[in-house]
């Protein structure tokens, strides 16, 4: 029988990568993240490892490691451990240490992967993802609109928060994903499309209660036309900035409260507690400057379970300082604040090396967004939202793999 080009291709043209892409991809991106975005940690990990075994499987050999990044990952790592001896939380140092390993490793695997991918299956998974997607966002506004109806369908929150936590992690990462899913309808020839995806995304997340999905979003969309044109100039000012938070963040969070804005009546009650939250941590650097109180221990600084005098129970340190730069400062110490910096940095010249302009564009600003959303919004470790962002780049790569857009 005659295969019409508009048809769908059968499901053995994609090949066993292919499918895995293709099936751990339609999962997330039309359940996973509107829904259960702690899914998108096994849901990215599955992917990577299944698709790094592939690779074994097929080269019968290790790819090509990009060394100038393992290293610096494996020395913080290895801080990290070596952290435990005195850390104040010594097991969660410990298993962070090794959900570390799984969570990165896999990917140095994975994404080289991707070259077994053909650029026509590349364009044809697009073609699938894209109404995913779609699905996904669809849901995502449903539980927005109309006070979260499917997660009341499994579970009734005994508090307010209990609601507020799934939409808002779920927020953060579908604005992640509008960049790449933007960058997929562009080399489908669909450029105007892109740019409507992520503004019709960043509507929806702005009616939410994510201040950060919504941040987030505001700082992609103009990064990426600014790295289109001048990557290597986002790329610097992408280097300043995580040496400048690094360095400064302790500063700045003292001078926001020594200044009142935690008591500004015009600052969202969040960030009023933030700005706290971010003052308790800054007092307590110098206590321990050079090596920090341990890998995840914010959680067990003394006092942190207090309440703020004069507010609604408030505490000064719930679980982290929900500032990744002051977080690193804190566990870390100077020295771990080097090792960090050592690796965000080591990054960039990866990023600005990518050869299509399009594609460089979107990854350069997905990962400056990622930073500044850190900023003030989760835990630096959270695996959803590490494996989430992994997840991001991966589908920009994918991208990258379809045929150059058409002229």
């Amino acid at each position: 029988m005659t295969q019409h080009p508009g048809a769908p291709q059968p499901a053995a043209a994609f090949g066993p990568f292919g499918l895995l892409i293709l099936f751990v991809s339609v999962l997330m991106l039309g359940l996973l993240l509107p829904l259960a975005a702690l899914g998108a940690a096994p849901g990215y990990l599955i992917l990577a490892f299944i698709g790094g075994g592939l690779w074994l499987w097929r080269e019968r050999r290790l790819p090509l490691l990009p060394w100038a990044l393992l290293l610096p990952l494996l020395a913080f790592i290895l801080y990290g451990r070596v952290s435990v001896s005195w850390s104040l939380a010594p097991k969660d140092a410990r298993d962070l240490t090794a959900t570390f390993l799984y969570e990165f490793l896999p990917g140095f695997l994975l994404f080289p992967a991707l070259a077994m991918l053909p650029a026509e299956t590349a364009r044809r998974i697009a073609r699938w993802l894209i109404p995913a997607a779609l699905v996904g966002i669809a849901l995502l506004a449903v539980e927005i609109l109309f006070d979260q109806p499917i997660q009341r369908l499994f579970s009734e929150p005994k508090l307010p928060v209990d609601l507020v936590r799934p939409v808002n992690r779920s927020a953060l990462l579908i604005a992640f994903m509008a960049g790449p899913m933007a960058l997929m309808l562009w080399r489908l020839g669909k450029g105007w499309l892109g740019l409507g995806w992520m503004v019709g995304v960043l509507l929806l997340v702005g009616v939410s209660t994510s201040q950060s999905a919504a941040a987030a979003l505001l700082a992609m969309i103009p990064l990426i036309l600014l790295a289109w044109r001048f990557p290597r100039l986002v790329a610097g000012l992408t280097g300043l900035a995580i040496v400048a938070g690094l360095i400064f963040c302790a500063p700045i969070a003292q001078w926001m409260f020594n200044n009142g804005l935690a008591h500004a009546h015009w600052m969202p009650e969040s960030f009023q507690h933030r700005i706290m939250i971010w003052n308790f941590a800054a007092e307590h650097l110098p206590q321990r400057p050079w090596q920090g109180f341990g890998l995840d221990s914010s959680r067990a600084i003394p006092g942190g379970n207090d309440g703020f005098i004069g507010t609604l129970g408030w505490r000064k340190l719930p679980l982290h300082p929900h500032n990744f730069f002051l977080q690193v400062r804190l566990e870390l110490g100077w020295i771990g604040a080097a090792l960090t910096g050592w690796l965000m940095l080591s990054v960039l010249p990866l990023l600005v090396r990518l050869r299509s302009a399009d594609t460089r564009a979107v990854a350069l600003s997905l990962y400056a967004s990622c930073i500044f959303a850190q900023c003030f919004a989760y835990g630096a470790w959270q695996t959803w939202a590490i494996c989430g962002m992994l997840f991001g780049f991966f589908l920009i790569m994918l991208a990258d793999r379809m045929p150059p857009r058409p002229a």
